[in-house]
C-alpha cells in the first residue's frame, strides 16, 4: 500500500524467532533493500554475510514466473522459465540478481560485490519451474470454478483499510459458466476489477489479480512441501492458504489445523513493525538475536502448542532476551497435520469446506493427494505464522 518493494522488518523479526531463515527474494531490489539496512547500521554488509556463512540466512529464489497470462481477453496459467534458466539456474540467478545496476550502484567496489556473490552462492536455494508442475496444474483447476476466486476477492477486500473497503460491494459475488464450444470458463463479477486500479495504484489491480492469488497460494504451499518450510503469511494470503488447506481431502484423509493466537498475557513483540518504522535497526536486532537462543529453542518446540504458548510465550521471551518492555502485537500460528476421518470424501468435512473438498478433480485432486502423502510419509506438518485478521470470511457453499 505504501509502494515499498521489500518487507525487511519481516526478516529482522524472523531472525529473532528462528535459528535459521530462508529469505525469499524476487528481484535485485529486494536484496539491495536488505543490504542497504546493514550499510546504514554498520557501514558494511559484512554482518549480513556473516549471518549467511553461519547458516542463519539462506537466500531462496524462484527462477521462473508463475502468473496468469492474458491473451485476447483470456487468462491462462503458466510457469514461465526463460532460456537462461533452462541452461543453468545458478547462472540465471546471478544474472538477474547480482549482475544488475541496482547492486552495482549500491556496492560500487568490485571486491565487495565479488564477496557477496561468493558467500550467497555457497548456500543459495534456487527453484526451477520443473519442480512446480503440480502447483500450476492445481491453480488452473481452481480457476475453473468460482468458489476460490470469490473467497479470495472477499479476503482481499477485508484486508484493506476501512476507507478502501468502500470501493467494493458489501459482498463480492462471482459466478462461472463453461463455454463448451470454446472450452473456456467465463467468470462474472458484481464489480469492475479494472476500475480499482487508480484507487489502489500500488496493488496493480485488474482482472488478473484473482489469478495471481491462486497461483501464489499453490506455489507457496508446494515450496513448503518441497523444502519443509515454516512460512510467514500476511493477510489476505494467510486466509486464502488456510481455506485451501482446509479443502484438501483424499480417500478419507484431510488436514487438521491447530491455531494459536498469542495475545493478552502472551503478547508478541512487534520487531517487524518497529524495524520498518525505524525505531530499531540491525544493530538492535542482532543484539536481541544474540540473547534469544533459549527462546528460539522453546519456540521451535512449543510455539505451535496453544496450551503452552499462550501461557508462557511472554515470560520465555523476557527471560531469554532480558527485554522487559517492547511494542506488542497480536500474533498467530497455525499448524497442519493430516488425519484420517474414516468417512466419505464430501461427507467427512461439513459446511463450506465440504462443498469444495467434494468437488476436487484433476490437478486439484493430484495436488491434494501429493500434500497429504507428504504429511503421512515424510512428516510434513507446515506451520504458518502471521498477524492476520482473525475473523475469516465464510466461504460460500453450494
Amino acid at each position: 500500500m505504501r509502494g515499498e518493494c521489500s518487507d525487511v522488518g519481516l526478516l529482522a523479526e524472523a531472525l529473532v524467532l528462528f535459528d535459521q531463515v530462508d529469505m525469499n527474494i524476487t528481484s535485485a531490489q529486494n536484496l539491495a533493500d536488505v543490504l542497504r539496512g546493514f550499510l546504514r547500521s554498520f557501514d558494511s554488509i559484512d554482518p549480513f554475510l556473516d549471518l549467511i556463512e553461519a547458516g542463519a540466512i539462506r537466500v531462496h529464489y524462484f527462477d521462473f514466473i508463475s502468473a496468469p497470462i492474458e491473451k485476447e481477453g483470456v487468462l491462462s496459467y503458466w510457469n514461465i522459465q526463460d532460456e537462461g534458466a533452462e541452461k543453468s539456474h545458478r547462472n540465471s540467478f546471478q544474472r538477474k540478481i547480482f549482475y544488475t545496476s541496482t547492486i552495482e550502484n549500491l556496492l560500487p567496489k568490485a571486491r565487495h560485490r565479488n564477496r557477496l556473490y561468493d558467500v550467497v552462492m555457497r548456500s543459495a536455494l534456487i527453484d526451477g519451474s520443473e519442480d512446480y508442475t503440480k502447483a500450476i496444474e492445481a491453480a488452473r483447476e481452481a480457476a475453473k470454478s468460482y468458489e476460490d476466486i470469490e473467497f479470495s476477492l472477499n479476503a482481499f477486500k477485508d484486508s484493506l483499510p476501512q476507507e478502501k473497503k468502500r470501493l467494493f460491494p458489501d459482498k463480492i459475488t462471482v459466478t462461472a459458466e463453461y463455454d463448451e464450444k470454446k472450452k473456456l470458463t467465463r467468470h462474472h463479477y458484481n464489480l469492475n476489477l479494472d476500475s480499482l486500479r487508480p484507487h489502489l495504484p500500488n496493488l496493480n489491480c485488474g482482472k488478473h489479480i484473482t489469478g495471481v492469488g491462486l497461483v501464489q497460494t499453490h506455489r507457496i504451499l508446494y515450496a513448503s512441501r518441497l523444502h519443509g518450510f515454516d512460512t510467514y503469511l500476511p493477510s489476505p494470503l494467510s486466509v486464502i492458504v488456510f481455506s485451501k488447506m482446509d479443502s484438501f481431502c483424499d480417500k478419507g484423509r484431510q488436514f487438521s489445523k491447530t491455531t494459536v493466537d498469542l495475545q493478552e498475557k502472551a503478547c508478541f513483540p512487534d520487531i517487524r513493525g518497529s524495524f520498518n518504522e525505524g525505531s530499531i535497526n540491525w544493530k538492535d536486532v542482532l543484539v536481541i538475536r544474540g540473547k534469544a537462543t533459549r527462546f528460539q529453542e522453546w519456540f521451535s518446540i512449543y510455539g505451535g502448542k496453544s496450551e503452552i504458548a499462550q501461557a508462557t510465550y511472554g515470560k520465555e521471551y523476557r527471560t531469554s532476551t532480558g527485554l522487559t518492555s517492547y511494542r506488542e502485537k497480536i500474533f498467530s500460528i497455525a499448524t497442519y497435520a493430516s488425519v484420517t476421518t474414516g468417512a466419505g470424501l464430501g461427507a467427512s468435512i461439513g459446511g463450506a469446506r465440504g462443498a469444495v473438498a467434494g468437488a476436487l478433480v484433476g490437478g486439484s485432486a493430484a495436488f491434494a493427494k501429493d500434500l497429504l502423502k507428504a504429511s503421512d510419509e515424510e512428516g510434513w506438518q507446515p506451520r504458518f505464522f502471521g498477524n492476520w485478521i482473525h475473523k475469516r470470511p465464510r466461504q460460500k457453499s453450494q
